[in-house]
C-alpha cells in the first residue's frame, strides 16, 4: 500500500508521479492542483485509485478547468473500459468542491486513498513513456524497453499490453 498525494505545488507533482511511476502507487491524490494531461497521461492510471480535488473558484493557473478537463478524459477512458469489458475500470474520484478557492476540504483525500492496494499482476496496461526531467522510465508494470525508439528526450510512446490466460 504505497499512496503518493500533494497540496497545490504538491498536487502537481503527485498527479505527475502518479502517472510516471503508476505501477508503484495503489492510489494517488492530488489536492488544489490541476496538471495539464500531457504532463501527466491519465491512461497511464488505469489500474490505481485517482483522486483529483480542486476548489470551483480556484482560477490560479486555471486549475479549475484542467480539472475538469481530467474529469471528463478519466469518464471517458472508464467507459471505453468498461464497454470492452478490461479489467482497468480509471477508478477515480475528480471534483470541484463548491465555493472553494485554493483552500479546500483536504480531509476527504487520504480516506478514500487508503482503500485501494496495488495490483502488480493487471491484465491490461496502458502505457505512454514520456520523459519527466529528461528521464524515461526502461518499464512499466512488466513492459520493458530494450531499445527506445529515436526522437529524442521529448519523444513519445504509447504502449498497451493485454493478457489473456497465459498470452
Amino acid at each position: 500500500r504505497l499512496y503518493v498525494f500533494g497540496i497545490s505545488e504538491g498536487g502537481y507533482g503527485s498527479q505527475r508521479l502518479a502517472a510516471f511511476y503508476a505501477d508503484y502507487w495503489a492510489a494517488a491524490g492530488p489536492m488544489a492542483g490541476g496538471e495539464p494531461l500531457r504532463n501527466a497521461p491519465p491512461e497511464n492510471c488505469a489500474n490505481i485509485g485517482f483522486s483529483l480535488l480542486t476548489g470551483e473558484l480556484d482560477k490560479g493557473f486555471y486549475r479549475n478547468i484542467l480539472t475538469l478537463r481530467a474529469k471528463e478524459t478519466f469518464d471517458s477512458l472508464q467507459q471505453a473500459a468498461r464497454s470492452t469489458g478490461s479489467d482497468s475500470l480509471f477508478i477515480h474520484r475528480i471534483e470541484l468542491q463548491k465555493g472553494r478557492g485554493h483552500g479546500i476540504d483536504y480531509s476527504l483525500d487520504t480516506p478514500w486513498l487508503k482503500t485501494f492496494r496495488r495490483n502488480p499482476w493487471p491484465k491490461h496496461v496502458r502505457w505512454e513513456d514520456f520523459a519527466m526531467d529528461g528521464r524515461h522510465r526502461r518499464a512499466f508494470y512488466n513492459i520493458s524497453v530494450e531499445k527506445r525508439p529515436a526522437g529524442g528526450d521529448d519523444a513519445r510512446t504509447a504502449y498497451t499490453m493485454d493478457i489473456a490466460g497465459d498470452t
